[in-house]
């Protein structure tokens, strides 16, 4: 089923750089595509050629941060919040898939076609709360926290498993797709 919105293509590989709140932390980029929906409202668009993809639950909870850090560009150099924030999937010549993972309200009901699927609807006080946690990042390595263990001020990073890996200590970040099929 292919879905097509009316976007309008505005920049490609377009480069960022913003600070994080009152430190001297820089954010540095390029945004795959950015377009604009009928209403002049800008949509970030990246592309992905791998067969998982990030979910909505993962854009909320900071879990996947490549499109939310698209998105704080905007809100942070342009004081925009995008309308909406999508992958396009390219698995395979026979696969493409445009998803909506994040948009604001008025968007979702306006500018895409979802029928019953939720994305994340985002305001700018999700893009506050983004640029903390950000801030709190970059203040747990620059401590020297690097470890396999949930720390608590990111806990909620981390999402349940109803299975854990046991070929190593970094199970809680792995992505190796034999990991659930050890035999010991």
């Amino acid at each position: 089923q292919q879905t097509s919105y009316l976007l309008r293509p505005h920049k490609f590989e377009s480069a960022f750089n913003f600070s994080l709140g009152a430190t001297d932390y820089q954010i540095k980029g390029k945004v795959d595509a950015c377009f604009y929906d009928s209403d002049n409202n800008p949509v970030i668009v990246d592309y992905k050629t791998s067969k998982l993809l990030s979910t909505s639950a993962d854009f909320e909870h900071f879990r996947s941060l490549q499109l939310p850090i698209y998105g704080l560009s905007l809100f942070k150099q342009h004081q925009q919040i995008p309308s909406g924030s999508l992958f396009f999937q390219m698995h395979s010549p026979d696969h493409t898939e445009l998803k909506v993972i994040a948009c604001t309200k008025d968007a979702k009901k306006d500018v895409f076609e979802l029928g019953r699927k939720r994305p994340y609807l985002y305001t700018s006080a999700y893009f506050k709360q983004l640029e903390s946690h950000l801030v709190s990042l970059i203040e747990l390595l620059t401590t020297g926290f690097f470890s396999t263990a949930a720390h608590p001020t990111i806990k909620n990073t981390y999402q349940k498993r109803s299975q854990h890996c046991r070929f190593c200590d970094y199970k809680l970040h792995c992505s190796y797709k034999e990991r659930f099929d050890a035999t010991y």
